[in-house]
């Protein structure tokens, strides 16, 4: 299972005012460290109110502080949430028949928030929905990139290592 939006501002708003930026179990140990180090209390562009829609996804968020969310999420609703694998991203995002976007094969332009959009920004979660994946997931091209549990240079979930973490689905700017 995955949210069929990105997570968007609305949502990350309550961890913030739950205190989840001061609750060190919904962190690692290494992210609670980076998070003290640079004093982190919200998003960075958290600020700004182009970024900061209520309907757009959230922004400039590290894998720690996407990885805090998850847990805080799980505390409150009681099920286990977490960041998807790289192998479970690419499948929401391409389905089985090992297409190259989630619309299909060849690159559309039209089907999701980039840089020839002419926006310039964050987009509503969802306004694409000709980009849709085959899971009936939105925005997994474009809009925002989206971490995934998985370290970058070794395929690990361990969620305890420092490793840089993968990246997936693309930006508003690219």
């Amino acid at each position: 299972h995955m949210s069929r939006y990105p997570v968007t501002n609305a949502q990350f708003a309550p961890f913030i005012a739950a205190g989840g930026y001061n609750t060190e179990r919904y962190w690692t140990p290494a992210g609670w460290e980076a998070r003290q180090k640079e004093n982190w209390t919200e998003p960075r562009y958290w600020g700004d109110p182009t970024l900061n829609l209520s309907n757009h996804p959230v922004v400039g968020v590290s894998w720690y502080e996407a990885y805090a969310y998850t847990q805080w999420l799980s505390a409150l609703t009681g099920q286990t949430i977490h960041l998807p694998t790289e192998q479970q991203w690419e499948k929401a995002a391409r389905g089985t028949d090992g297409r190259v976007y989630p619309w299909g094969d060849e690159w559309d332009e039209t089907l999701c928030n980039n840089g020839k959009t002419g926006i310039g920004r964050t987009s509503a979660v969802g306004c694409f929905p000709g980009g849709t994946s085959p899971y009936g997931l939105h925005d997994m091209s474009g809009n925002v990139w989206e971490w995934c549990l998985t370290a970058y240079n070794d395929g690990s979930n361990d969620v305890n290592r420092t490793d840089e973490r993968v990246l997936r689905g693309g930006s508003w700017d690219i």
